[in-house]
Protein backbone atom coordinates (compact mmCIF):
# COMPACT_ATOMS: atom_id res chain seq x y z
CA UNK A 1 0.00 0.00 0.00
CA UNK A 2 1.10 3.32 -0.91
CA UNK A 3 1.88 6.02 1.58
CA UNK A 4 -0.97 8.38 2.09
CA UNK A 5 0.81 12.14 2.50
CA UNK A 6 -0.60 15.26 2.91
CA UNK A 7 -0.67 15.88 -0.54
CA UNK A 8 2.16 18.55 -1.12
CA UNK A 9 2.90 18.57 -5.09
CA UNK A 10 5.91 19.81 -6.54
CA UNK A 11 6.19 20.12 -10.55
CA UNK A 12 3.11 17.98 -10.30
CA UNK A 13 4.71 14.91 -8.75
CA UNK A 14 3.59 14.43 -5.03
CA UNK A 15 6.80 14.83 -2.24
CA UNK A 16 8.57 12.06 -1.49
CA UNK A 17 7.99 11.44 2.25
CA UNK A 18 10.96 11.77 4.95
CA UNK A 19 12.01 10.63 8.22
CA UNK A 20 14.28 11.84 10.70
CA UNK A 21 15.43 8.87 12.92
CA UNK A 22 17.99 9.19 16.01
CA UNK A 23 19.00 7.23 18.02
CA UNK A 24 19.99 7.91 21.48
CA UNK A 25 23.53 6.27 23.46
CA UNK A 26 24.59 7.18 26.79
CA UNK A 27 26.96 9.78 26.56
CA UNK A 28 28.77 12.67 29.14
CA UNK A 29 25.94 15.37 28.16
CA UNK A 30 23.34 13.67 27.13
CA UNK A 31 20.78 15.41 29.35
CA UNK A 32 22.08 18.91 27.46
CA UNK A 33 22.24 17.59 24.05
CA UNK A 34 18.36 16.62 24.56
CA UNK A 35 17.42 20.04 25.46
CA UNK A 36 19.55 21.76 22.98
CA UNK A 37 18.06 19.30 20.20
CA UNK A 38 14.16 21.08 21.16
CA UNK A 39 16.23 23.93 19.82
CA UNK A 40 17.58 22.80 17.16
CA UNK A 41 14.78 21.18 15.74
CA UNK A 42 12.51 23.57 15.75
CA UNK A 43 14.72 25.93 14.21
CA UNK A 44 14.67 23.52 11.47
CA UNK A 45 11.00 22.94 11.54
CA UNK A 46 11.26 19.02 11.71
CA UNK A 47 9.76 16.51 14.44
CA UNK A 48 12.03 13.64 15.10
CA UNK A 49 11.48 9.53 15.91
CA UNK A 50 13.82 9.09 18.72
CA UNK A 51 15.14 5.55 19.71
CA UNK A 52 16.14 5.20 23.50
CA UNK A 53 17.71 1.95 25.06
CA UNK A 54 15.45 1.31 28.01
CA UNK A 55 17.87 1.47 30.98
CA UNK A 56 18.51 5.33 30.13
CA UNK A 57 15.26 6.06 31.69
CA UNK A 58 16.05 5.02 34.90
CA UNK A 59 17.97 7.97 35.66
CA UNK A 60 15.75 10.68 36.59
CA UNK A 61 17.61 13.84 34.88
CA UNK A 62 17.48 11.87 31.34
CA UNK A 63 13.81 10.52 32.23
CA UNK A 64 13.12 14.51 32.53
CA UNK A 65 14.77 15.61 29.39
CA UNK A 66 13.29 12.59 27.27
CA UNK A 67 9.46 14.17 28.51
CA UNK A 68 10.36 17.54 27.01
CA UNK A 69 11.06 16.07 24.02
CA UNK A 70 7.96 14.02 23.92
CA UNK A 71 5.84 16.90 24.74
CA UNK A 72 7.42 19.29 22.26
CA UNK A 73 5.41 16.30 19.54
CA UNK A 74 8.74 14.11 19.06
CA UNK A 75 8.03 10.34 19.01
CA UNK A 76 9.78 7.91 21.71
CA UNK A 77 11.02 4.96 20.58
CA UNK A 78 12.51 1.41 21.92
CA UNK A 79 16.33 1.05 20.93
CA UNK A 80 16.41 -2.52 22.58
CA UNK A 81 17.31 -2.74 26.58
CA UNK A 82 21.01 -1.67 27.58
CA UNK A 83 22.63 -1.59 23.84
CA UNK A 84 25.61 -3.30 24.93
CA UNK A 85 27.00 -6.44 23.56
CA UNK A 86 24.52 -8.80 24.85
CA UNK A 87 21.67 -6.96 23.95
CA UNK A 88 22.67 -8.16 19.95
CA UNK A 89 18.90 -9.06 18.59
CA UNK A 90 20.52 -11.13 15.50
CA UNK A 91 22.24 -13.65 17.77
CA UNK A 92 19.86 -14.24 20.96
CA UNK A 93 17.31 -16.88 20.99
CA UNK A 94 13.76 -15.72 21.01
CA UNK A 95 12.94 -16.89 24.65
CA UNK A 96 15.79 -14.16 25.60
CA UNK A 97 14.79 -11.74 23.06
CA UNK A 98 10.97 -11.87 24.50
CA UNK A 99 12.27 -11.63 27.79
CA UNK A 100 14.45 -8.24 27.31
CA UNK A 101 12.17 -6.63 24.57
CA UNK A 102 9.01 -6.99 27.45
CA UNK A 103 11.11 -5.72 30.21
CA UNK A 104 12.28 -2.32 27.82
CA UNK A 105 8.86 -1.90 26.59
CA UNK A 106 7.43 -1.81 30.31
CA UNK A 107 10.17 0.15 31.44
CA UNK A 108 9.66 3.18 28.60
CA UNK A 109 5.96 3.00 28.73
CA UNK A 110 5.48 2.80 32.30
CA UNK A 111 8.48 5.81 32.92
CA UNK A 112 6.97 7.70 29.96
CA UNK A 113 3.41 7.05 30.67
CA UNK A 114 2.79 6.20 27.00
CA UNK A 115 2.56 3.43 24.68
CA UNK A 116 5.75 2.67 22.91
CA UNK A 117 5.06 0.60 19.23
CA UNK A 118 8.61 1.96 17.41
CA UNK A 119 11.58 -0.12 17.55
CA UNK A 120 15.10 0.61 16.28
CA UNK A 121 17.62 -2.67 16.99
CA UNK A 122 21.22 -1.78 18.56
CA UNK A 123 23.76 -1.88 15.37
CA UNK A 124 20.81 -2.42 13.07
CA UNK A 125 21.11 -6.12 14.28
CA UNK A 126 17.95 -8.30 14.61
CA UNK A 127 16.26 -11.43 13.18
CA UNK A 128 12.93 -12.76 12.60
CA UNK A 129 12.57 -13.49 15.83
CA UNK A 130 13.04 -10.14 16.67
CA UNK A 131 10.28 -9.17 14.56
CA UNK A 132 7.84 -11.79 15.94
CA UNK A 133 8.55 -10.34 19.68
CA UNK A 134 7.55 -6.92 18.51
CA UNK A 135 4.48 -7.41 17.10
CA UNK A 136 3.23 -9.71 19.80
CA UNK A 137 4.13 -6.72 22.17
CA UNK A 138 1.97 -4.05 19.88
CA UNK A 139 5.09 -2.43 17.98
CA UNK A 140 3.30 -1.16 14.22
CA UNK A 141 6.71 -0.41 12.99
CA UNK A 142 10.75 -1.19 13.25
CA UNK A 143 13.34 0.97 10.91
CA UNK A 144 16.07 -1.62 11.65
CA UNK A 145 17.00 -3.05 7.95
CA UNK A 146 19.64 -1.18 5.83
CA UNK A 147 18.25 -2.44 2.15
CA UNK A 148 20.98 -3.73 -0.28
CA UNK A 149 23.68 -2.46 2.54
CA UNK A 150 26.93 -4.30 2.05
CA UNK A 151 27.85 -6.01 5.16
CA UNK A 152 31.91 -6.19 5.33
CA UNK A 153 31.30 -2.19 6.10
CA UNK A 154 29.27 -2.92 8.95
CA UNK A 155 29.86 -4.20 12.23
CA UNK A 156 27.70 -7.13 11.51
CA UNK A 157 29.84 -8.28 8.25
CA UNK A 158 28.31 -11.57 8.16
CA UNK A 159 25.41 -10.55 7.63
CA UNK A 160 24.69 -11.02 3.75
CA UNK A 161 20.57 -10.55 4.90
CA UNK A 162 20.34 -6.77 3.73
CA UNK A 163 21.61 -7.13 0.57
CA UNK A 164 18.64 -9.00 -0.82
CA UNK A 165 16.28 -6.94 1.33
CA UNK A 166 12.96 -5.02 0.11
CA UNK A 167 13.56 -1.81 -0.41
CA UNK A 168 10.26 -0.23 0.51
CA UNK A 169 8.18 -0.71 3.14
CA UNK A 170 7.23 -4.14 3.69
CA UNK A 171 5.81 -6.84 6.19
CA UNK A 172 8.24 -9.49 6.92
CA UNK A 173 8.46 -13.32 7.10
CA UNK A 174 8.53 -15.70 9.83
CA UNK A 175 11.64 -16.95 8.50
CA UNK A 176 13.21 -14.01 8.03
CA UNK A 177 13.90 -10.34 8.99
CA UNK A 178 15.24 -9.46 5.20
CA UNK A 179 11.64 -11.02 3.09
CA UNK A 180 8.43 -10.33 2.66
CA UNK A 181 5.99 -12.08 4.78
CA UNK A 182 2.65 -12.11 7.15
CA UNK A 183 4.04 -10.50 10.01
CA UNK A 184 2.06 -8.19 11.39
CA UNK A 185 4.12 -4.98 11.62
CA UNK A 186 5.97 -2.77 9.34
CA UNK A 187 9.71 -3.37 8.12
CA UNK A 188 10.46 0.69 7.04
CA UNK A 189 13.82 0.10 5.98
CA UNK A 190 16.94 2.63 6.44
CA UNK A 191 17.76 4.51 3.46
CA UNK A 192 20.77 2.69 1.72
CA UNK A 193 22.52 2.26 -1.23
CA UNK A 194 25.25 0.04 0.01
CA UNK A 195 26.29 2.80 2.65
CA UNK A 196 23.06 3.62 5.10
CA UNK A 197 22.32 7.17 4.42
CA UNK A 198 23.28 8.15 7.85
CA UNK A 199 25.35 11.27 9.52
CA UNK A 200 28.28 8.53 9.19
CA UNK A 201 28.28 8.71 5.93
CA UNK A 202 28.08 12.73 5.85
CA UNK A 203 31.15 12.51 7.81
CA UNK A 204 33.17 10.13 5.40
CA UNK A 205 31.94 11.63 2.16
CA UNK A 206 31.29 15.15 3.01
CA UNK A 207 28.33 17.30 2.21
CA UNK A 208 28.57 17.31 -1.80
CA UNK A 209 28.48 13.38 -2.25
CA UNK A 210 25.97 12.88 0.65
CA UNK A 211 23.91 15.42 -1.28
CA UNK A 212 24.14 13.33 -4.38
CA UNK A 213 22.85 10.35 -2.73
CA UNK A 214 20.18 11.93 -1.40
CA UNK A 215 19.35 13.18 -4.93
CA UNK A 216 19.77 9.58 -6.42
CA UNK A 217 17.34 8.31 -2.72
CA UNK A 218 14.66 11.58 -4.34
CA UNK A 219 14.53 9.84 -7.56
CA UNK A 220 13.91 6.23 -6.49
CA UNK A 221 11.15 7.66 -3.95
CA UNK A 222 9.14 9.94 -6.89
CA UNK A 223 9.01 6.29 -9.00
CA UNK A 224 8.39 3.86 -6.21
CA UNK A 225 6.80 5.99 -3.07
CA UNK A 226 9.90 4.40 -0.82
CA UNK A 227 10.57 7.18 2.32
CA UNK A 228 13.72 8.78 2.72
CA UNK A 229 14.73 7.67 6.16
CA UNK A 230 18.32 9.73 7.67
CA UNK A 231 19.80 8.39 10.98
CA UNK A 232 21.95 10.75 13.27
CA UNK A 233 22.06 11.06 16.74
CA UNK A 234 20.87 14.24 19.49
CA UNK A 235 25.17 14.90 19.80
CA UNK A 236 24.87 15.64 15.92
CA UNK A 237 22.65 18.77 16.48
CA UNK A 238 24.97 20.00 19.88
CA UNK A 239 27.10 22.33 19.15
CA UNK A 240 29.91 20.74 21.26
CA UNK A 241 33.70 21.94 21.44
CA UNK A 242 35.01 18.39 22.27
CA UNK A 243 37.93 16.76 19.87
CA UNK A 244 38.55 13.47 20.58
CA UNK A 245 41.94 12.09 20.28
CA UNK A 246 43.74 11.40 16.68
CA UNK A 247 43.12 7.92 16.01
CA UNK A 248 46.08 5.62 16.36
CA UNK A 249 46.52 2.53 13.93
CA UNK A 250 47.28 -0.51 14.87
CA UNK A 251 47.38 -4.15 12.91
CA UNK A 252 44.36 -5.74 14.77
CA UNK A 253 42.14 -3.11 13.21
CA UNK A 254 42.30 -4.97 10.11
CA UNK A 255 41.40 -8.35 11.89
CA UNK A 256 37.57 -8.25 11.72
CA UNK A 257 35.58 -9.47 15.41
CA UNK A 258 31.99 -10.81 15.47
CA UNK A 259 30.96 -7.85 17.32
CA UNK A 260 32.40 -4.81 15.75
CA UNK A 261 33.81 -6.01 11.96
CA UNK A 262 36.92 -4.19 10.50
CA UNK A 263 37.44 -1.77 13.50
CA UNK A 264 39.71 0.55 11.07
CA UNK A 265 36.69 1.69 9.52
CA UNK A 266 36.33 3.80 12.41
CA UNK A 267 39.50 5.66 11.34
CA UNK A 268 37.76 7.98 8.72
CA UNK A 269 34.98 9.26 11.28
CA UNK A 270 35.64 12.78 12.16
CA UNK A 271 36.84 13.69 15.53
CA UNK A 272 36.24 17.13 16.22
CA UNK A 273 32.37 17.36 17.27
CA UNK A 274 31.56 20.84 16.28
CA UNK A 275 32.42 20.03 12.57
CA UNK A 276 29.92 17.14 12.44
CA UNK A 277 27.43 19.44 14.42
CA UNK A 278 28.19 21.84 12.24
CA UNK A 279 28.11 19.99 8.68
CA UNK A 280 24.69 17.61 10.00
CA UNK A 281 22.66 21.06 10.57
CA UNK A 282 23.86 22.44 7.49
CA UNK A 283 23.04 18.78 5.29
CA UNK A 284 19.38 18.13 7.89
CA UNK A 285 18.75 22.23 7.17
CA UNK A 286 18.80 21.73 3.29
CA UNK A 287 16.87 18.80 3.91
CA UNK A 288 14.02 20.31 5.40
CA UNK A 289 13.85 23.35 3.21
CA UNK A 290 14.09 21.08 -0.22
CA UNK A 291 10.04 21.25 -1.02
CA UNK A 292 10.04 17.59 -2.54
CA UNK A 293 10.35 16.34 0.65
CA UNK A 294 8.18 16.17 3.27
CA UNK A 295 8.75 14.69 6.54
CA UNK A 296 6.86 12.97 8.80
CA UNK A 297 7.43 10.90 12.22
CA UNK A 298 8.25 7.05 11.51
CA UNK A 299 4.32 6.92 13.37
CA UNK A 300 2.64 9.27 11.33
CA UNK A 301 4.13 7.80 8.10
CA UNK A 302 3.01 3.96 9.14
CA UNK A 303 -0.25 5.22 10.47
CA UNK A 304 -0.56 6.15 6.40
CA UNK A 305 0.41 3.26 4.85
CA UNK A 306 -2.26 1.85 7.14
CA UNK A 307 -4.76 4.16 5.61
Amino acid sequence: MLWQGSGRVTDGKAASPAILTLDIHDRPNLVGELDNLIESLDSLGLKATLFVPAVLVKRDDVLDALRRVASEGHEIGCHGLTHDAEDSYAHLPESDQRERLTMATQILEDALEQSITLFRAPVFRLSAATLTVLADLGYVADTSVPSTRLSILSSDMWNLGYLRAPRRPYHPSTRSAFRRGSVDIWEVPVSCILIPFTVSFLQVFGPRITGAYLAALRVESRQTGKPIVYMAHPEDFFPSQVVHPKWKFHPRQFIPSRTHGFSIRYAFSERDEHKIYEANMAFVGMMAGDHHLEFRTLGDYVAGLDA
